[in-house]
């Protein structure tokens, strides 16, 4: 055989391959596209305090054409919860029917995350045989309620000054 018709079906066959798992692909992303949890990205528009229990609602739907099933859920630290609306407890497993949506709501205590953080409330649903696991991130920046200053400066007489002032 010639390097030129070697070459020829090498580049065949790779185009073939390519075309058919990005076929697969699509196929994959569209039954993935059915079930959501929404918003996959949340980002808290006020400040909350050190301690506040902040509360965010998801909405999880199935656009797909049979029942699925919820079978977990998960969150990326203790300091958040996962309940449907009224922080009723979730009895897992359950099934959404075709069509439907259940709301959801994340509680996530904010005792001592201070700063910029980030926490993930993650739901595994079983779509026939495939398990498709869904994710929403929720991004806050947590203030001090109150803290304290400590200033250092010089006097009008060149003597160091220490000041302890509290701050809101």
């Amino acid at each position: 055989m010639s390097r030129r018709v070697v070459c020829t079906f090498t580049v065949t066959a790779f185009l073939c391959l390519t075309s058919a798992c990005y076929y697969f692909f699509q196929l994959s992303q569209q039954e993935t596209g059915r079930v959501r949890l929404e918003p996959a990205f949340v980002e808290i528009a006020r400040n909350p305090q050190d301690g506040d229990v902040v509360e965010v609602h998801l909405m999880l739907s199935n656009k797909s054409n049979r029942v699925i099933r919820v079978i977990n859920t998960d969150t990326s630290c203790g300091c958040t919860r996962l309940n449907t609306r009224g922080n009723v407890p979730l009895n897992l497993p359950f099934e959404i029917a075709s069509g439907e949506a259940i709301p959801l709501q994340a509680s996530i205590k904010t005792a001592g995350r201070l700063g910029s953080s980030m926490v993930a409330v993650s739901v595994a649903v079983q779509d026939g045989n495939s398990i498709i696991d869904l994710q929403s991130n929720i991004q806050m920046n947590v203030d001090l309620e109150w803290g304290i200053a400590l200033l250092i400066g010089l006097s009008r007489t060149n003597q160091l000054t220490l000041t302890l002032k509290r701050v809101f």
